[in-house]
C-alpha cells in the first residue's frame, strides 16, 4: 500500500471527528469535551472508512473513476448510506423519515469531508512546478 494511502486512510476519518466534536462542545458550552467527542465519533469514522471507503476507493480507481468530483459524490453517498442503516439499529418504530433527515445530512457530510481529505492526501496528482528557467521566456529583448 503507497504512503499516501495510509496518509489518507489515517488522517481523512479524523477531520469530521475533530469538526462534530467541535460543534458539539461549541452548543454545550464545554470545549474540554471536544477529545472526548472526537475519540466518541473516531470508534464509528475509523470502521467504516475500513468497510466502505477502502473498498469503494479501490473499485472507483479499478475504473479509473479518482476525480475529487466522483471520490466527493462516493464518500457523500456513503456517509448518507450509513445513515440509513441507523433506522435498522433503532427497530423503525420510534421515528418517521422525516426524523432522520438531520442525520442523513451530518452523515452524508461528513462523508464528503473524509472522501475529501482522502482525495486531497491520497489520490491527488502533486501539480510539478517548473524548475528556475525551464519553459520560461525573459522579456528582455536580446541584443544582436
Amino acid at each position: 500500500m503507497r504512503p499516501s494511502i495510509i496518509k489518507g486512510v489515517a488522517l481523512a476519518p479524523l477531520a469530521p471527528c475533530v469538526l462534530l466534536a467541535t460543534v458539539q462542545a461549541l452548543r454545550d458550552g464545554s470545549l474540554l469535551a471536544i477529545p472526548i467527542g472526537t475519540l466518541f465519533y473516531a470508534t464509528f469514522a475509523y470502521p467504516l472508512m475500513l468497510i466502505l471507503g477502502l473498498p469503494a476507493h479501490a473499485l472507483l480507481r479499478r475504473y479509473g473513476l479518482t476525480s475529487a468530483r466522483q471520490t466527493l459524490a462516493t464518500g457523500g453517498a456513503l456517509g448518507a448510506g450509513s445513515a440509513l442503516a441507523l433506522p435498522l439499529l433503532d427497530g423503525f418504530g420510534k421515528t418517521t423519515p422525516l426524523d432522520w433527515l438531520p442525520t442523513l445530512a451530518v452523515f452524508a457530510g461528513s462523508g464528503i469531508v473524509t472522501a475529501a481529505l482522502f482525495w486531497y492526501l491520497a489520490i491527488r496528482e502533486p501539480q510539478a512546478v517548473p524548475a528556475s528557467g525551464d519553459g520560461l521566456r525573459t522579456s528582455r529583448p536580446t541584443r544582436t
